[in-house]
């Protein structure tokens, strides 16, 4: 129930029956938000499965909490109390640093065709 912001890009809708929709959106910049148009999302009838056309959902700090203390209670677990809100693009640089860490990034680097840009440190150049 607590609102939201997040961004839209798609060109089509998708339609289904008997999934619930978890957004009611309540204002869009580029259409009027009717009836029809005004619920995204699916969720699947265990709560374990969502699908919504709302890009960045994890930037809303309440949202995020909620849906990781509900993944916790389903587990069992109970997360640390949080006095306040991460800085978002922190936590993005620690997953960027997890990834390149767990993957060959030269590989990646040679199969994608891109050239790697290095950063050095020190007086060594």
């Amino acid at each position: 129930g607590e609102p939201i912001t997040g961004y839209e890009i798609h060109m089509a809708r998708t339609t289904g029956t008997g999934t619930p929709a978890p957004f009611s959106i309540q204002d869009r910049s580029d259409i009027a938000v009717t009836a029809e148009t005004s619920f995204d999302g699916a969720l699947d009838p265990e709560g374990r499965v969502l699908g919504t056309y709302i890009h960045g959902l994890f930037h809303n700090g309440g949202l995020r909490r909620a849906i990781l203390n509900e993944l916790a209670r389903k587990k069992g677990v109970v997360l640390p109390l949080q006095s306040q809100d991460l800085v978002i693009d922190q936590e993005f640089d620690k997953l960027a640093a997890w990834v390149r860490a767990s993957l060959n990034m030269d590989l990646i680097y040679q199969m994608t065709g891109l050239e790697r840009e290095y950063v050095t440190t020190g007086s060594g150049g």
